[in-house]
């Protein structure tokens, strides 16, 4: 059994083992991270929230609650592989295959477990559980689909997600990528302008997000709540140990998209148009 896993661990170190140990997306795509200030936090959320707005009008809801994908899975999957290759033209680092998701049978197990997808390296397999609102399970799926193609980190892979989803034609993906993004960020920020006693700041920035868009961020809050417990801790602090090995950050990894976004946001947004924040 010692000698069984041995291999395989051996066969992770230096395959899929190796993109944590090479140049971050960072690095790739020429970005500083750096002490984000709440105010320069402040202008990103707002710039994501105006994105978020410029979306939702072309957004369907269900009457009083989450938002509604315009697609079957299948076609939701097919628009994803073809960002991809898109993004395979512009970088070198990125393949752009084909490939299909694989939603799971034990969906409702794996959220309870707080496992929104699952990417399974030695079968290559993106799992998904889709038993999340709409909008985060499209962004689990481009996040899956990023760990496929060689993406290893938590937050590069969040942030290469982000990047595929802002830059679609189709305007759900486009507000999925915002929001999710949105949803990494507002707690850093409300937590940097409560601690500078600017608590009402904060709530004066999240009114401005668009009705439906505070709905679907109720629905995913609730969804969360509801699968507190043992089963989703033991899962957390499993994940978290199989996680350092290969990034000593853990789990908390995952909220690291939030520099990269900032980042992006200086160096590419506010350059190219002025007026985003």
């Amino acid at each position: 059994a010692f000698a069984l896993l041995s291999v395989f661990y051996t066969l992770f170190v230096f395959t899929l083992g190796t993109g944590y140990r090479g140049r971050a997306l960072d690095e790739k795509l020429g970005l500083e991270r750096k002490e984000i200030s709440s105010d320069e936090l402040a202008d990103v959320a707002k710039w994501l929230i105006k994105e978020i707005n410029k979306r939702t009008e072309q957004v369907r809801f269900i009457d009083g609650s989450a938002s509604v994908m315009p697609c079957d899975y299948s076609e939701m999957n097919d628009k994803l592989c073809a960002e991809y290759a898109k993004a395979s033209e512009k970088y070198d680092f990125i393949m752009g295959f084909s490939s299909r998701l694989k939603p799971v049978m034990s969906g409702k197990l794996m959220s309870k477990a707080g496992l929104l997808g699952m990417y399974s390296y030695y079968t290559g397999e993106a799992n998904v559980s889709l038993d999340y609102p709409d909008y985060v399970n499209v962004f689990t799926c481009a996040h899956e689909l990023s760990h496929q193609r060689g993406i290893a980190k938590e937050d590069d892979a969040s942030f290469m997600a982000f990047l595929l989803c802002a830059s679609s034609d189709d305007p759900y993906i486009a507000y999925c990528g915002y929001l999710n993004i949105y949803e990494y960020l507002r707690t850093p920020l409300s937590n940097k302008l409560t601690g500078e006693g600017r608590k009402s700041e904060f709530e004066k920035i999240e009114r401005t997000l668009a009705a439906g868009a505070l709905r679907d961020l109720k629905v995913s809050y609730e969804k969360n709540r509801d699968n507190q417990g043992t089963v989703r801790e033991i899962s957390e602090a499993v994940h978290d140990a199989a996680l350092r090995p290969s990034d000593p950050r853990g789990t908390a990894s995952y909220g690291y998209v939030v520099d990269l976004v900032a980042a992006w946001y200086f160096k590419e947004i506010i350059p190219s148009d002025p007026s985003a924040g």
